[in-house]
């Protein structure tokens, strides 16, 4: 009966982690080219400061080229001009990164920008659901995390970002975004 038991929890154990050796991300949308100018698209946009899982002061940004990719920063310090000039000069690395990567979606007023973010096992995917307010002003209120087992997580959020118009802006040529 010991044995028996030995068996069960060994095959439970292998089982479980046939799951994490394989590890698939969660899939995105199809970018799609961006008509008209309803947003800018010659700089980055940034978001209100607040606050991170450390603690840290920091923002938002969003780089939003008009192929229909976007280049997601995470949570950055508030030097966003220093930061672009970073990422223009290490792109071969960012290039490597998924969840440097997304693409967003206009139609009419309605913004739906969706990127990988990194994890353990697979990238899960955010969905984020906004308005645009004006050329250089959005508001984000909606956030869905789709986890690569199919999983989904919802919750409203409220972000304004903002336009900054930089001239350096990173190559949004990636192997992720099609």
């Amino acid at each position: 009966m010991k044995n028996l038991l030995i068996i069960l929890v060994l095959l439970v154990s292998v089982s479980s982690c046939r799951k994490f050796l394989t590890c698939n991300d969660a899939p995105i949308s199809t970018r799609s080219a961006v008509v008209g100018n309803p947003l800018r698209t010659d700089g980055y946009y940034v978001g209100d400061p607040h606050l991170d899982y450390k603690g840290d002061t920091g923002v938002t940004m969003y780089i939003l080229y008009h192929n229909g990719t976007l280049m997601y920063s995470g949570h950055t310090g508030s030097n966003c001009d220093d930061y672009i000039i970073t990422l223009a000069k290490s792109m071969d690395q960012i290039k490597k990164s998924k969840s440097s990567w997304g693409n967003f979606h206009i139609a009419d007023t309605s913004l739906k920008i969706e990127y990988w973010e990194p994890s353990i096992c697979g990238c899960p995917a955010y969905l984020l659901n906004g308005k645009i307010i004006n050329d250089s002003t959005f508001i984000l209120y909606h956030r869905q995390k789709k986890d690569p087992d199919g999983e989904t997580f919802n919750g409203d959020i409220y972000q304004e970002f903002h336009f900054h118009q930089f001239n350096i802006k990173p190559d949004s040529t990636n192997p992720y975004v099609n």
